[in-house]
């Protein structure tokens, strides 16, 4: 008989909720939340996240005090992170954060480079400081990113590879490379939902069912924006894993 992880199980008895824009005031909210579940033991907190982002400083802050030790010096609590309808922006960040990520059935998620707001004029000096801070922003996310997925990504061409021969005899295309055959084949196994975007091999978007991961593009009306370091995802499944 299967016996429940606790570590791989959402408990919203043990659990915050990440509502609405992430700024300041709900830091304020969620900071007696998070110390006080930390408080009492240290099994995980879930996250569920249905936010179009906001502030990447605040999702920070709210990030490092779920991630707190206690005086005994016990590691941080596991995080299970649920994007409930959509986690957009700085809650995309959250979402990918967690130790263990899922998504709600027909839940969006969207993934872009740092953006900032300055009120005053900026000097040159200061323009290029920004500039290098938002690069390195971006890079720090996108390779966070890369990293929850690169076992599960690996795992499931490892599981395919062995289709290639087979499928590239079926498509008559003896020649066909191995990502076309991994796309290809994965193509397949997407939800009905994920098809209206359409596959391409080079891809900003990505659509999760359970045991698939699969890369394309976005739809065709967004394909003009200069590229991200991020990704977009979409989902149209039963609740699904990310990481």
């Amino acid at each position: 008989m299967i016996v429940p992880d606790p570590n791989f199980r959402l408990n919203p008895q043990r659990a915050i909720y990440v509502t609405g824009v992430i700024d300041d005031s709900l830091v304020s909210r969620l900071t007696p939340q998070i110390l006080r579940l930390q408080s009492v033991n240290r099994s995980p907190i879930s996250v569920y996240i249905d936010s179009p982002g906001g502030s990447v400083s605040s999702m920070e802050t709210i990030l490092r005090l779920l991630n707190l030790t206690d005086q005994d010096s016990s590691g941080p609590c596991n995080l299970i992170t649920a994007v409930t309808t959509r986690a957009a922006s700085a809650a995309a960040d959250l979402l990918s954060s967690g130790d263990y990520a899922l998504a709600f059935p027909d839940s969006s998620i969207l993934y872009h480079g740092l953006r900032t707001f300055e009120k005053n004029p900026l000097t040159f000096e200061a323009t290029s400081m920004l500039a290098n801070t938002l690069r390195a922003s971006n890079d720090y996310y996108a390779m966070t990113l890369a990293r929850k997925i690169e076992d599960r990504f690996s795992f499931r061409y490892v599981t395919v590879r062995s289709e290639f021969d087979a499928f590239r005899t079926q498509r008559s295309s003896p020649s066909m490379s191995d990502l076309d055959c991994f796309v290809n084949i994965i193509s397949t196994k997407l939800s009905v939902g994920a098809r209206k975007y359409g596959l391409r091999q080079r891809s900003v978007t990505v659509d999760i069912k359970p045991s698939s991961i699969v890369f394309s593009r976005e739809p065709d009306e967004t394909l003009q924006r200069k590229p991200s370091p991020r990704s977009r995802l979409t989902t149209s499944r039963p609740l699904l894993r990310l990481s």
